[in-house]
């Protein structure tokens, strides 16, 4: 950042708008549009908003992605001209994460979340529980994935195994007088050298990321599942679980 760029477009600025001006960046948005500014220009900008209004504050978040967070506002290096930074601008920062997520573009900020959730499970394995309506079935036979989905959410999921950390949640898949849980040793699986890659429900990564995201941005964020099915202790497994690695815990439930 060019602080004697900066301070030399502020000079001009200032002509065209005194720094008591109660709000620079809404005046200069109506006259030149807020989109496609250059670096010097939007940091002058922010420092004589700092100035008009001392309660105002502005961060430089240096990336990749670079972002520029000022008040609700989000300004994110675009592109460069003339080896100059360019900044796209997002009113809210509400704005900023529905484009992020209509987008997909999380693994921009993340990198590979779903393959480092993959590794750090697989890294310090935990047992895992799976409710079943036919626990005899299973126990004989192993899981098979399947294509069922417990949520409009989970359809893009395919064939899996869905299981919890959580013995008390799997116990209410497994119903039925022919129902129960087993757990999977999934210790053992890794000392077999049988490590399916396993993953989170989609919704439940989505929404986990928009948080961390948020937080980066200086603004709250509540996690809110769309599906009441939606659970973080949900371990979705892409691959069959054998019956040597299952033991009924039915009766400890």
């Amino acid at each position: 950042m060019d602080q004697a760029a900066i301070d030399a477009r502020r000079q001009e600025l200032s002509r065209e708008y005194p720094e008591d001006f109660e709000d620079p960046l809404e005046y200069y948005d109506e006259d030149h549009d807020l989109d496609d500014v250059d670096e010097a220009t939007l940091f002058a900008l922010l420092a004589m908003q700092a100035k008009a209004d001392p309660s105002f504050k502005y961060e430089d978040h240096v990336g990749p992605p670079r972002l520029v967070t000022a008040g609700d506002r989000v300004f994110e290096q675009t592109g460069e001209e003339d080896g100059v930074a360019v900044f796209g601008h997002w009113s809210t920062a509400g704005d900023f994460l529905a484009d992020v997520r209509m987008s997909d573009r999380f693994h921009e900020f993340y990198g590979d979340s779903e393959g480092r959730f993959n590794e750090e499970f697989w890294e310090y394995p935990v047992p895992l529980y799976h409710g079943t309506d036919d626990l005899e079935g299973v126990l004989a036979e192993g899981i098979n994935p399947m294509s069922e989905t417990r949520g409009i959410s989970n359809r893009s999921v395919g064939a899996a195994v869905f299981t919890s950390l959580n013995d008390g949640v799997a116990d209410q898949y497994g119903s039925g007088t022919d129902g129960g849980v087993v757990m999977i040793d999934t210790e053992a699986m890794k000392r077999d050298g049988y490590t399916p890659f396993v993953s989170q429900e989609p919704e439940v990564l989505e929404e986990e990321l928009s948080a961390a995201l948020m937080h980066r941005l200086g603004q709250q964020y509540d996690i809110e599942y769309s599906d009441s099915g939606m659970d973080p202790d949900t371990v979705v497994i892409d691959g069959r679980v054998p019956k040597q690695y299952l033991t009924d815990t039915s009766s400890a439930v």
